[in-house]
This record gives structure tokens, sequence and C-alpha cells, in this order.
């Protein structure tokens, strides 16, 4: 999950804010969401600019994402469902279909 907190640095960067995201495990033909593991930023303040509501997103989403990876067990998530919990039984690694959505604004017109 290294690569999230590439994702939200580098959207940072680029000046997007960052509105949340959510966990998911994408199989072939198949989209598992764990909506109920999900983190979100605060909404823009009035006058705040447009940097420092980047710096304070970014901030946010990716202080509740540590804090989300430290305390969820992925896999016992993922048994949930059938599917993959049948693909579990089998011996596959589900860590390879776990993703994490990240949503980002522009900075408005």
């Amino acid at each position: 999950m290294a690569a999230v907190e590439e994702a939200i640095k580098a959207a940072a960067a680029c000046g997007l804010a960052n509105r949340g995201g959510q966990a998911q495990f994408r199989v072939p033909a198949w989209t598992c969401e764990l909506y109920w593991l999900s983190v979100d930023s605060g909404d823009r303040l009035p006058e705040e600019p447009w940097e420092s509501y980047v710096a304070r997103s970014a901030s946010e989403v990716l202080a509740q994402f540590t804090a989300l990876r430290g305390r969820t067990d992925f896999t016992k998530e993922a048994l949930q469902w059938p599917v993959l919990a049948q693909l579990h039984a089998e011996g596959v690694d589900l860590n390879q279909y776990l993703c994490f959505v990240l949503y980002f604004d522009p900075k408005p017109s």
C-alpha cells in the first residue's frame, strides 16, 4: 500500500485536493467495495487558500489511511464475500487484488 502514500503525495504536488477514498478488492469480473473502510478529508474552509487546502486534505487522508492500515485485517474483511472466500480457500493471496481508490479535485476555475 506504499503506492497509496505515493499517490497522495504526488497528487498534492500537482495541486490536487484529496477527497478521500476506500478499500476495494478487484478480482476479474468483480469489485468488492469495503465502503466501511474509507477515509475522508474535511471540506475546504471558507477563505482557505487552495494550496493550504491541498496540503491539509493530503495530510488528513494520509493520517487516516495509515491508521486504517494499522487496525484492519483486510483478508478477514475480504472473506465476507463468497467469491473472495472461495479464492482464499483455493490458496489465492487476496492481497494481489486489494487496492485503495482515491478521489481528487482540481483547483476550481
